[in-house]
This record gives structure tokens, sequence and C-alpha cells, in this order.
């Protein structure tokens, strides 16, 4: 039954993203399940979860602000794997895309810090093009004034 999860993810994730917004309750009651580490565990649950989580910010920025520690725990995590930090970036990017910019500024400092961590102790070329296209949009986004 347990290897039939990550499709499971796949299709609300579809279905999710199909929805105008509002979003139903019945999703947002499944949200903070979402978040918990051990679903992270397991490798193929990244990807269909990441998307599920973008679609989640992308479609309710405002019912999941209050659940931005928890997704950069998440994001922590994956940025901290050379074969998910793509993942982490994901996450990243539709946070900026889609968050308040006074949401995104209470946890910039922390974001920052990783990112560079991450490049002092284990930079590979996914994650520099990664970090390239995460600066990009931030400049977009947030302009020059942070």
């Amino acid at each position: 039954f347990t290897e039939f999860i990550p499709y499971v993810f796949q299709v609300l994730s579809l279905m999710l993203e199909l929805q105008n917004r509002p979003i139903p309750g019945q999703y947002m009651a499944l949200f903070p399940f979402l978040l918990s580490p051990q679903l992270w565990e397991r490798p193929g649950s990244i990807p269909p979860l990441t998307r599920l989580i973008q679609a989640y910010v992308e479609k309710n920025p405002d019912g999941v602000k209050d659940s931005v520690n928890s997704i950069l725990g998440i994001f922590q995590k994956l940025i901290a794997s050379r074969s998910n930090d793509h993942f982490g970036f994901y996450l990243l990017n539709t946070m900026v895309e889609h968050l308040d910019k006074v949401v995104l500024q209470t946890f910039l400092k922390s974001v920052f810090s990783l990112l560079f961590q991450r490049m002092q102790s284990s930079k590979t070329t996914k994650f520099m093009k990664n970090f390239i296209v995460f600066m990009s949009l931030f400049a977009g986004k947030i302009g020059p004034k942070y």
C-alpha cells in the first residue's frame, strides 16, 4: 500500500492545481499533515510532495503563511542533499513568487545563511544554476530595497 502514496500526492497536486481560488477546506485540512517530517523521508515521495506544497502556496498563499517555518524546515532538509537540493529551490522559488513581501522578510536572513553555507560546503553546478535562478526571481519580485 505504501508504494502508492507518491502517486496519491501526484493526483492531489494535479487536482489542487486545477482548483480555482479559494481552494476547498478539505484540501486545507490535509495541509498540516503534508508538512510532517516522516513523509519527507522516503525519496520517492519528495518530488510529488514538493509539487503538492507548491500548489498549496500558489493557490492559497494566505492560508499557508502561518506554516512558513515548517515549509522552511523542509527546504532546509532538501537543500542539504545534493540529490534533492533542486526540490528545495522549487519550494523557495514558489514562496518568493506567491507570498507577500512582509511574510518573506521574516525568514530571508536564515534562507540566505543556509544557501551560503551549502555553497561553501558542497557547491555543485546544479546548485549554482538553481541559486542563480532563485536570485533572479528574488531580485525581480523583492527588488533592490532588501
